[in-house]
């Protein structure tokens, strides 16, 4: 028993290792069970248990009929933090790019309304975008900023830029407190038309309200590919 479970640790260990020193790439096929067993001298059941511990992992996924391939790289974000799409995807050596669905200056509804705490009628510049890694569309996301605060905005907006980074630097948007409403929820037509996802996609529905103060200066709704992205919290105690 004990021999067993070290060669099934040793086969995982090195898998995992081919993985992330990237020999082999994103959607690359791995060998078949019956040829890394040939390759590594041990049992079809050695194999298994090797790669059961790499897809729950994420390392790996499986395509009934098709074989095993290496997934792609997840991105990490620690949710106690404010930090951007872009700079997340950098961390991992992955280009980061936006495509604009529409910028609009829009009206207050009453929607916006409640969770804005704003007056109906204010204006309010609504950004609908698909965030890309590579050319992977991995977030559909809606942000809602009040013009009043961030007057001019419409002057900086383009399909790569660093919205937080634009916000910080041109208006001194510095929040002081935030709340997140995390969903799991299958995507919707829509979503999957966007997203590339699958009839039986899941996502993660994400509600972020950032404040100066007690003023909401963003509202932001997010659907994410549910695997693309691993979120984390830290305490302290």
């Amino acid at each position: 028993m004990i021999e067993k479970r070290i060669m099934y640790i040793e086969v995982y260990e090195d898998l995992k290792k081919i993985i992330k020193d990237e020999a082999l790439k994103e959607n690359e096929k791995l060998m078949t069970e019956e040829e890394l067993c040939k390759s590594y001298k041990v049992s079809r059941i050695t194999i298994r248990r090797a790669l059961k511990e790499l897809e729950e992992e994420g390392l790996i996924f499986k395509i009934r009929g098709k074989g095993t391939f290496v997934s792609p790289k997840i991105i990490e974000q620690n949710r106690t933090e404010l930090s951007g799409f872009y700079d997340e995807v950098k961390k991992i050596g992955k280009n980061p790019h936006s495509k604009i669905i529409s910028f609009n200056k829009i009206i207050c509804d009453e929607y916006l309304s409640k969770k804005m705490n704003k007056n109906e009628n204010e204006k309010i510049y609504e950004i609908i975008w698909i965030r890309y890694i590579d050319d992977d569309p991995v977030i559909y996301e809606k942000i809602y900023l009040p013009e009043k605060r961030f007057l001019g905005l419409e002057k900086f907006i383009s399909e790569n830029i660093n919205l937080y980074d634009i916000l910080r630097k041109k208006f001194f948007f510095k929040p002081t407190k935030g709340k997140e409403n995390f969903l799991s929820c299958p995507l919707n037509k829509e979503e999957r038309r966007r997203l590339n996802g699958k009839n039986n996609s899941l996502g993660m529905k994400i509600e972020k309200i950032l404040l100066e103060k007690d003023d909401v200066v963003e509202y932001t709704l997010s659907i994410v590919r549910g695997d693309r992205f691993r979120y984390k919290t830290e305490y302290n105690l």
